[in-house]
This record gives structure tokens, sequence and C-alpha cells, in this order.
């Protein structure tokens, strides 16, 4: 994730992750499954849910 925080915010960036610690620095968040969206937010929203 360090690489990814030193291209900057202008881009957009996908990132596939199991850990959620991961996605921490990620602005916004999609849970993918059964074919579509399961959940969207940010991090604090995810630990939250």
């Amino acid at each position: 994730m360090t690489a990814i925080n030193t291209l900057g915010r202008e881009l957009t960036i996908v990132v596939v992750a199991h850990r959620l610690s991961t996605l921490k620095d990620c602005d916004w968040i999609i849970d993918l499954g059964d074919g579509g969206i399961k959940w969207s937010g940010n991090y604090q929203e995810l630990c939250s849910a």
C-alpha cells in the first residue's frame, strides 16, 4: 500500500484485498459478491457495519 499511497489522490485505483487493514487508507470501498455490490462506503463505516 505504500507504493499506492505515493501515486497521489487524483487516480482511481482498484485494490483486491483479503485483509481489512489493507483498506484503511482507501477513500471508498465496494464489497462485491453474488453478482453485484453487497456494500459500499468508507473504512469507518465498514468497521462499524
